[in-house]
């Protein structure tokens, strides 16, 4: 169904049929990983746990949401990561990762996120980064190239879920990937891609989520 390559070190590149996913295991410690946790938890406010129904992709979800601020450092940390998987597999124009493309989320009993994507590859966000919805002299187009996922939690921690992500699709059939739930690990690939979060059975799952933004696709 995919094949698996050992790319030297701990990185491990999965080709699937129709999309290519880079898992990278970072080696996090567990107290950076714990550090990132608190910082969100402690230091921004939620938006409310909800049931989302999207208009563009029709798709469904229960998780708490905490967006980064302007000032955070997380997005300049994390896109030293993003930038050597595109150099090695995507090789996409991308711009960077800006505040308001990173957020946290919070998994806990029965939450979930349905089948999506996280655009088509036409909607466009208009602004220039890095400012959020400031006025700007030129308007700009800038899209999502990349997403990412940092797993934030053990998978001790809880059971259920699994973040696949769709690799064939037809009528009869649909395969699909699972992502690597290793504490400190990150996933990259197109957020055209179809994945999905199973939901939580037990515990409680963190994660760190969010996309790399980019010139309109030409």
């Amino acid at each position: 169904m995919a094949n698996s390559y050992q790319t030297g070190g701990p990185r491990v590149l999965q080709i699937f049929p129709n999309t290519s996913v880079y898992q990278l295991e970072s080696r996090l410690p567990k107290r950076f990983c714990d550090e990132i946790n608190d910082y969100f938890v402690n230091n921004i406010n939620p938006e409310p746990g909800r049931l989302d129904v999207s208009t563009l992709n029709e798709e469904e979800r229960s998780v708490q949401v905490r967006w980064c601020q302007q000032d955070d450092w997380i997005g300049p940390f994390i896109y030293q990561y993003i930038h050597q998987a595109n150099e090695h597999l995507f090789q996409y124009n991308i711009t960077g990762i800006y505040y308001n493309n990173v957020h946290h989320l919070q998994y806990e009993e029965g939450h979930f996120h349905g089948w999506h994507i996280d655009t088509d590859g036409f909607d466009s966000i208009g602004y220039e980064p890095p400012h959020s919805r400031s006025i700007v002299t030129q308007y700009k187009e800038y899209v999502r190239k990349l997403a990412f996922i940092i797993q934030l939690s053990d998978p001790e921690d809880y059971t259920g879920g699994d973040i696949e992500i769709e690799i064939n699709s037809s009528k009869s059939k649909l395969d699909i990937g699972v992502i690597n739930k290793e504490r400190g690990s990150i996933a990259i690939f197109d957020p055209r891609s179809r994945h999905r979060v199973n939901p939580v059975e037990s515990g409680k799952r963190n994660a760190l989520v969010g996309w790399v933004l980019g010139p309109r696709w030409k």
